[in-house]
């Protein structure tokens, strides 16, 4: 937490798309900003920036990761195959305190003059892309050995935190955007969740995967309930990464320790 680098981001709890996101170099700024704003009830979120990010192409990214819940209890996640690298459209500098340089965003990197001349077609990389990057960087399936299982966890873990004070409603789904972020010793780290994710079509990446997960839900909300085999049930890039193995009459936060 007291590192040599030392970087804020203070978001607006409620809001989306990076509206509202500011950078701040202190601690105490965060502080004096949030003073100010006595009287404002807003709720806000405060968080200190990775001091080792992974860069990769120069460029600091996070990861957007799909993710389905059919059922709080007993709880059933759904995790898509194939996501997301979102990068900045600026090379990353550790003392830089602009959003350019640290908020990944793609709503807030599109409104940048570099966005439409990087050489990173859109701005992103689908997953495969980035562990072809790994394994030619490190010579072994890093994303699949490493990233992807972490990832899995973070779902995990995030969702089992939260059963015991979400409203169960047989029959529905929900659907999150995950937004992850890899340091240099490999470790993922959950950033935010967000509860209606972008299915924009604007880079050539997004209109690829969106169009293949939306015609993957189906066979996860509407096929695979009613399959006589789920077994050899078609469910598209959706992987059943966690089932609770029986309802319970009121589900009770996970102990995070365990992970």
């Amino acid at each position: 937490m007291n590192g040599q680098e030392n970087l804020w981001l203070l978001k607006p709890g409620s809001s989306s798309r990076g509206r509202g996101i500011k950078v701040y170099k202190t601690y105490e700024k965060v502080v004096n900003r949030i003073n100010m704003l006595k009287g404002n009830t807003r709720l806000w979120v405060v968080q200190k920036c990775i001091e080792n990010p992974l860069i990769v192409e120069s460029r600091k990214f996070d990861i957007r990761q799909w993710v389905l819940v059919t059922d709080w209890n007993p709880l059933t996640i759904w995790c898509y195959r194939e996501s997301y690298i979102r990068f900045c459209v600026q090379e990353y500098d550790p003392k830089g305190d602009t959003r350019k340089n640290h908020l990944t965003n793609n709503s807030v990197q599109k409104k940048y003059a570099e966005f439409a001349d990087n050489e990173i077609d859109g701005n992103m990389w689908s997953s495969q892309e980035f562990a072809d990057h790994l394994e030619g960087e490190h010579g072994s399936d890093v994303y699949g050995e490493k990233i992807w299982p972490q990832i899995r966890k973070c779902v995990k873990a995030s969702l089992q935190s939260v059963q015991d004070v979400i409203d169960n409603r047989k029959n529905s789904f929900e659907f999150f955007g995950y937004d992850l972020m890899v340091d240099t010793d490999m470790r993922v780290w959950l950033i935010e969740v967000n509860s209606s994710p972008s299915m924009d079509m604007g880079t050539p990446t997004t209109e690829r995967l969106v169009q293949m997960v939306l015609t993957d839900l189906p066979k996860v909300v509407i096929d695979y309930p009613n399959a006589r085999n789920r077994n050899n049930c078609d469910t598209g890039g959706f992987q059943l990464v966690y089932r609770a193995p029986y309802e319970v009459s009121r589900p009770q936060a996970v102990n995070l320790s365990s992970f």
